[in-house]
């Protein structure tokens, strides 16, 4: 066969094996659902979404903890329960905060997961279905002062009532203490892991974190890291502040985020930072000495204000008022593309911010920092997580703030900070977050960060996570760290006249000659019209 003619067999051979095995454009599509097929399938069955007398959503925060997690999230209400609805599932959720009758079937159903997470009332029904030996229920304790978890010994508040009940055989995972005797309080038994109490306050939260750690990921490898940002960098921050903390920080190698709102109201006229040439200037050598930006709204306000929130009556925004809030969110995008600087994540102010506002905000950001509103009616509510997590309610990946900030009014700031540290890293693959001022002196930044290191913590280097930013004439991509930047914003040269309260060097220097100008013209006038003068009372006096 002549080899021209078998070259031509085996290219339409070739072609016909990528048309059927390749996937086409839409093919990420379809992987992506494939993927999703594939995961594994978590329920959440519970009695009530927020515990009784309380305001918490219980049900919500649990979903933000399991977006930490490779698992399909679904919700069903006990009471809504019907034989084979649980079947399918491959963990399940079961919230027993109120005391219920569970049918067998359903015990049945739930003996069957993967894995049963129980938490509170209700766990001796499960007991007697399983004919579970020596099962004690002891009911609401409380005046225990510690729980003991992974070698570590995390303070309560007496006060707190969880439910104590454990079959014989148990193995103890934690342990609560008050000082006399030891109860479980969380244990495993067969595919059970029972917790004595669900609550998303420290350490409670922790421990929770840590047991869905150690269960779901299957990894016990300790990885902890931290976000450093150095937090409201706005034009009328002092350059030469922001760059010493950059300077400060690049001479101890350590990655950081600078949060950064690129307009201000003053005297009732809004100023960008378009305006402060000097202080662009320093924000473009962050990239180059470690740090990123992220966006923090648009305008800043006062502390009384939220971009985003009617703080006064501590509700959502009226609609158009939102309306025009979150338009500005893109604004902020091309205002500093407009300056070549780009950001790569987002900062809600205040962490308050409505549904509509965060479905708005995952249309421009793939990447979140700080805490997540989990109500729709009060900002006050937001969950403490220990570790990154895919957010449902915000539909972006968030970094966690729970490590705060450091606070001069207190007598230890970076003790503080460093003990919330320290008890944040019982949890295996724990994400700390703190903030630092930016008009604060970094030498206050130092210890902290020799401290974060002792505690083998590694510090967060966004630059090399992958994140999405986009608006229609800005994207901002990045995957395993090379970013593409696609802008058609016409790029400003901070050397170019700025409009705004002040005006630019070049300005400043052509007034300053006009006026000297003016005055050397009027020196010479006025020094000729003298000589002049005596010129003729000279002549006055000869005649």
């Amino acid at each position: 066969m002549p080899w021209k003619k078998l070259s031509m067999i085996l290219a339409s051979l070739l072609l016909f094996l990528i048309t059927v095995f390749v996937p086409t454009a839409q093919g990420d599509t379809a992987e992506n659902d494939l993927m999703s097929q594939l995961r594994p399938k978590a329920v959440i069955l519970y009695e009530s979404r927020i515990r009784f007398g309380e305001s918490f959503p219980l049900v919500s925060a649990l979903e933000e903890y399991l977006g930490h997690f490779n698992v399909q999230v679904e919700e069903l209400e006990r009471s809504k329960w019907t034989p084979g609805s649980l079947k399918g599932f491959d963990y399940i959720f079961y919230l027993g905060d109120n005391k219920a009758n569970l049918p067998k079937s359903m015990l049945s159903e739930m003996s069957k997961a993967r894995k049963l997470f129980w938490f509170e009332q209700n766990i001796q029904q499960y007991s007697n279905y399983k004919k579970w030996v020596g099962f004690q229920s002891l009911g609401q304790q409380s005046d225990f002062v510690s729980l003991h978890y992974r070698g570590e010994d995390l303070p309560i508040d007496p006060a707190a009532k969880f439910n104590v009940a454990y079959p014989a055989g148990a193995k103890n995972l934690v342990t609560a203490d008050n000082l006399q005797h030891t109860v479980p309080f969380v244990w495993k038994m067969d595919n059970v892991v029972y917790v004595s109490r669900l609550d998303f306050q420290t350490p409670l939260n922790l421990i929770l974190g840590g047991i869905l750690e150690d269960t779901l990921s299957g990894n016990l490898v300790e990885s902890r890291q931290v976000l450093l940002r150095i937090e409201d960098v706005q034009p009328l921050t002092p350059s030469a502040a922001v760059a010493k903390l950059i300077t400060t920080l690049a001479a101890a190698r350590v990655p950081f985020a600078l949060t950064v709102t690129p307009a201000v109201n003053v005297g009732g006229k809004t100023v960008t930072l378009a305006d402060y040439p000097q202080l662009v200037k320093v924000l473009k050598t962050a990239e180059a000495n470690g740090g990123c930006l992220i966006l923090k709204g648009y305008e800043a306000t006062n502390d009384n204000e939220l971009e985003y929130w009617n703080t006064a009556d501590d509700k959502p925004l009226a609609e158009d008022k939102e309306t025009l809030a979150l338009s500005k969110i893109r604004q902020g995008i091309e205002l500093l593309a407009g300056l070549d600087l780009y950001p790569l994540a987002f900062e809600v102010p205040g962490s308050a911010m409505s549904p509509r506002g965060y479905k708005t905000l995952a249309q421009n950001f793939t990447t979140l920092s700080g805490q997540v509103q989990l109500s729709d009616t009060s900002s006050s509510v937001s969950v403490n997580v220990p570790f990154t997590y895919q957010s449902k309610r915000a539909g972006m990946l968030v970094y966690p703030n729970n490590l705060g900030y450091y606070d001069p009014k207190l007598l230890d700031p970076t003790g503080t900070i460093l003990e919330q540290a320290r008890q944040l890293s019982v949890v295996s693959d724990c994400t700390a977050g703190l903030f630092f001022h930016s008009y604060l002196p970094p030498e206050k930044l130092l210890p902290i960060i020799k401290g974060l290191s002792q505690l083998k913590y590694r510090f967060v280097d966004l630059r090399t996570t992958t994140y999405r930013v986009t608006t229609p004439h800005v994207s901002i991509t990045s995957e395993n760290g090379h970013r593409r930047i696609k802008s058609d914003i016409p790029v400003i040269s901070i050397d170019q006249s700025l409009s705004g309260l002040r005006l630019s060097v070049r300005n400043w220097f052509y007034v300053l000659a006009s006026l000297l100008l003016i005055i050397l013209s009027l020196f010479l006038l006025i020094l000729s019209r003298i000589r002049r003068s005596k010129s003729i009372l000279y002549e006055k006096r000869r005649s």
